[in-house]
C-alpha cells in the first residue's frame, strides 16, 4: 500500500468521465486520492465509484471527496475540467497548493497549459492527453469504452520528479519528452472532428461518407496544414491522413463538442479552433474555413435556450 501522507494523495479537480477513469485507475493501484468537490461537504466523506470494463465487469471503489475550501494541503493535483474552466478552477484551491505542487493538465485543447504556467512559476506543470473513451453514465459511473494512449511530460522547463513519473506510469500514461507535439497532433484532429460533426450534428463517421462534410473536412485540414508548415517546432504531417484515421476508428461515436451542443454546454472551441486561429493570425496565415466554423459555433451557443 501506498502511505496516505500529504504529499503522495493525487486531487482530482473535475469529475466527468475522464476524470472518473483516472481516479479508478489510481484506486486500482492503491494510490490515495480525493475527488475535489465544490459542493460543501464534510471532508471524509466517502463516496462510491463505479467503472465498467471494456469486458463489461464492473468493478467499485471508495473514495474520499475533499471540498474546495477544506484547508488540506495539495502536492499533487489532476485537472480533468473542460478548458475554459481551467484557471478558475485551480484558482479555487491555489490557496492549498504546495510550494513545490505538482499540477497534471489532461485535457482536450491548448492555450490553458501556458496560461496555467504564468499563473503558477514556481509549480511543476505536466501536459497530459488521451485518447481512451469513456462515458460517465452518471455521476461517479463511469464506462470505459475504448482503447487509446495517455501520455504525458514537462510543459515547462521544470524537472518533473521522479516519484510524480513513477505515480502516472502505474496509472498507464506514459511518459513523453515531446509532450507539446503529442497536444498539438491531437488538437489537429480535434479541431476538424469536433465543430464540424457539432454544426453538422452527425457522427463522426459521416465527415467521411457525406460528400459535402468530407469536402469541408478536407478543406480545414488544408488550413491546418499551413499552419503546421509554418511552425518551425512541428514537424509536418499531414492533418488529413491522421484524421480520417480517427474518424474510421471512432465512426459510430460522437465528439464532445457535438455532445456539448446537443445538451446546450459551452464548448471548448477557444481553446481548440480558436487556438490554431490565434497562431494563424500571428504567422499572417488566411484560415478562413477555420473562422467561419468559430463563428458559427460560438452564434450556435447563443441560440441556447436560456429558460
Amino acid at each position: 500500500m501506498h502511505d496516505h501522507t500529504v504529499n503522495s494523495t493525487w486531487y482530482i479537480l473535475g469529475c466527468g468521465a475522464i476524470g472518473t477513469l483516472f481516479a479508478a485507475k489510481f484506486l486500482q493501484q492503491s494510490i490515495h486520492c480525493r475527488l475535489l468537490s465544490r459542493h460543501q461537504q464534510p471532508d471524509q466523506q466517502l463516496m462510491r465509484l463505479q467503472v465498467t470494463h471494456l469486458d463489461n465487469s464492473i468493478e467499485h471503489f471508495s473514495i474520499n471527496a475533499s471540498a474546495v475550501s477544506s484547508p488540506q494541503p495539495i502536492a499533487r493535483l489532476m485537472v480533468c475540467t473542460k478548458s475554459y474552466q481551467t484557471l478558475a478552477a485551480i484558482e479555487s484551491i491555489a490557496t492549498r497548493l504546495t510550494a513545490n505542487a505538482s499540477i497534471v493538465l489532461l485535457q482536450n485543447g491548448m492555450g490553458q497549459q501556458q496560461l496555467i504556467a504564468e499563473r503558477f512559476p514556481n509549480l511543476t506543470i505536466i501536459a497530459a492527453t488521451t485518447s481512451v473513451g469513456a462515458l460517465l453514465n452518471a455521476p461517479l459511473e463511469v464506462s470505459h469504452t475504448g482503447l487509446g494512449k495517455s501520455v504525458f511530460g514537462a510543459f515547462t522547463e521544470k524537472k518533473v520528479p521522479e516519484a510524480i513519473i513513477d505515480s502516472l506510469s502505474s496509472i498507464d500514461l506514459q511518459w513523453v519528452p515531446d509532450v507539446r507535439l503529442q497536444l498539438w497532433n491531437k488538437l489537429k484532429i480535434n479541431a476538424v472532428i469536433n465543430p464540424l460533426t457539432a454544426l453538422y450534428n452527425c457522427a463522426n463517421g459521416e465527415l467521411a461518407t457525406k460528400p459535402n462534410l468530407y469536402r469541408k473536412t478536407v478543406q480545414l485540414c488544408t488550413e491546418i496544414d499551413f499552419i503546421d508548415r509554418a511552425l518551425d517546432w512541428a514537424p509536418h504531417c499531414p492533418t488529413l491522413a491522421d484524421v480520417m484515421a480517427v474518424v474510421e476508428a471512432t465512426a459510430g461515436n460522437y465528439s464532445s463538442m457535438q455532445q456539448d451542443i446537443i445538451h446546450q454546454r459551452p464548448t471548448e472551441i477557444e481553446f481548440i479552433n480558436g487556438y490554431l486561429q490565434r497562431l494563424a493570425d500571428n504567422l499572417k496565415l488566411e484560415t478562413p474555413s477555420n473562422q467561419k466554423l468559430i463563428a458559427a459555433i460560438l452564434l450556435r451557443e447563443t441560440t441556447y435556450d436560456k429558460s
